[in-house]
């Protein structure tokens, strides 16, 4: 079974993120989600939990359009795959080349990497083989224009 978690952008500036000394990837963290009303955080773990109160290793403010899920899948360079992520597949054996961008998306209950806007898709699982080499080179919350290069 795959851990559930979650990634979101921070709302504050790397700056404040560095101040409170928040361990980030550039804004980014990955933990639970707590919604409180509309507004997403992503928080740590627990550290230490009461009947009265818990503490948790952080409680970040998030932008809401860049929340998304882990798919339990991780790419070639060891980094874990998330819902809205920008893969880069390239498939490169004797009887077939291929290198595209998809992004991550979670459709009818499955996850999948959707090739050129919703025409054509592939499920997760059928994309880590040997003959595939899986890349992270974004995601759409930041870098959507990765995509519009893509014909």
């Amino acid at each position: 079974m795959r851990p559930i978690k979650f990634k979101g952008k921070a709302t504050m500036t790397i700056e404040e993120l560095d101040d409170m000394h928040f361990e980030h990837d550039n804004g980014w963290f990955v933990g639970n989600l707590v919604m409180f009303g509309d507004v997403p955080y992503i928080v740590g773990d627990f550290i230490e939990v009461d009947e009265e109160y818990t503490i948790n290793e952080f409680w970040v403010k998030v932008h809401p359009e860049s929340v998304s899920q882990y798919t339990g899948k991780i790419s070639n360079t060891q980094e874990e795959i998330f819902e809205g992520d920008i893969l880069n597949v390239i498939a490169e054996n004797i009887e077939y080349k291929d290198d595209y961008l998809g992004v991550v998306k979670m459709i009818d209950g499955s996850w999948m990497v959707d090739k050129n806007g919703n025409s054509e898709k592939y499920e997760m699982d059928h994309l880590f083989d040997p003959t595939l080499e899986i890349h992270v080179e974004g995601t759409v919350y930041e870098d959507k224009r990765l995509l519009e290069v893509q014909t």
